[in-house]
């Protein structure tokens, strides 16, 4: 177990909400600064195929993920896992140059 606030989390449960943060943040900064090349699509595939198998209604609150916003099909696995979890993209989808 693992302390997550005043609850214990078991260790699983712990290791997703951390990778939760560190693919969505990562993601949210790429779309916000144009280097949406530089995201693990792979790893966001399989964050989202994990959320969608779970009961995520309980996380949909303020403070947490609002709903589900439809991304295109054709969408990058980043933008779907931001949209799933939400967020509201964007449509330039350019990226920048590494300098």
């Amino acid at each position: 177990m693992r302390r997550s606030g005043p609850d214990a989390v078991p260790g699983p449960m712990a290791a997703l909400i951390h990778l939760t943060e560190l693919l969505v943040h990562g993601a949210d900064l790429a779309v916000a600064t144009g280097r949406e090349d530089l995201v693990d699509q792979a790893a966001c595939d399989q964050l989202l195929a994990t959320m969608r198998g779970m009961d995520f209604h309980a996380f949909r609150r303020p403070g947490m993920f609002g709903p589900e916003i439809p991304a295109p099909g054709d969408a990058p696995a980043h933008r779907q896992l931001l949209a799933f979890l939400g967020r509201n993209l964007p449509q330039d989808q350019t990226s920048r140059p590494v300098a």
